[in-house]
């Protein structure tokens, strides 16, 4: 109710809601931007999560989600089913977000639906608007000796850059992201296409691209196809 309160206040005492667009929660270790408050804003969602606060937490250290002109473009796959079966271990794996692996395995072992194994630690480094742009910094250690850190810049209210930097030296290296469409192209760019949106990702010389299919569930026991 606090937060809430303050939250109302911001928006009365600032006509352009600049104070209320960045939200940097600090024990949970997350961060949230928009643009404006208007329905096509741009916005993401990012968070470390480790060590783990909770069995629902997904195992997505360094994960964001991604919405824009009204359509959620990169997804977090939502949750599809609490059962201890495969699918539920696919809705939570690190393959089925928008982060980082190393060495095809995951940041931690998946025990049981609700269960991890030791996690290590992992925190946002910075979190700022600058001049309308915002700018998001996070790490972990859960493949130690070598650490990932990951920087999110959205830029003049619509290019996202993703920056990801490996110290160590890992045999490979895969980033994933997943669109919550089908309707993705794979060329040099990516095209991903939504009934009126379309979105194009550029990547860095040297990466390779290859599609895979996936899933987004908006509740419990739906789930609709996507493309990873």
């Amino acid at each position: 109710l606090y937060e809430f309160e303050r939250f109302q206040e911001a928006l009365q005492g600032n006509p352009e809601n600049k104070l209320a667009r960045f939200n940097h929660q600090k024990t949970v270790k997350q961060a949230a931007f928009r643009t404006s408050w208007e329905s096509k804003a741009h916005s993401f969602f990012f968070g470390v999560y480790t060590p783990v606060h909770t069995g629902h937490t997904h195992m997505d250290p360094l994960g964001f989600d991604y919405t824009a002109w009204g359509e959620n473009l990169l997804a977090d796959p939502g949750y599809f089913t609490y059962e201890n079966n495969q699918e539920r271990e696919s809705f939570k794996s690190p393959q089925w977000h928008n982060t980082v692996i190393v060495n095809e395995r995951y940041p931690f072992e998946y025990l049981h639906s609700f269960r991890y194994g030791e996690q290590k630690k992992g925190d946002i480094l910075l979190a700022k608007e600058v001049d309308g742009d915002a700018i998001v910094i996070g790490y972990h250690d859960n493949y130690a000796p070598i650490r990932l850190t990951r920087c999110l810049l959205l830029l003049e209210e619509q290019d996202l850059l993703v920056l990801d930097l490996v110290e160590g030296r890992p045999q490979t290296g895969d980033i994933y992201y997943h669109w919550a469409t089908e309707q993705v192209h794979l060329a040099e760019p990516v095209f991903g296409e939504w009934q009126k949106v379309q979105m194009q990702m550029a990547y860095s010389k040297g990466l390779t691209a290859e599609l895979l299919s996936g899933s987004v569930s908006k509740d419990t026991d739906r789930k609709e196809p996507s493309r990873r």
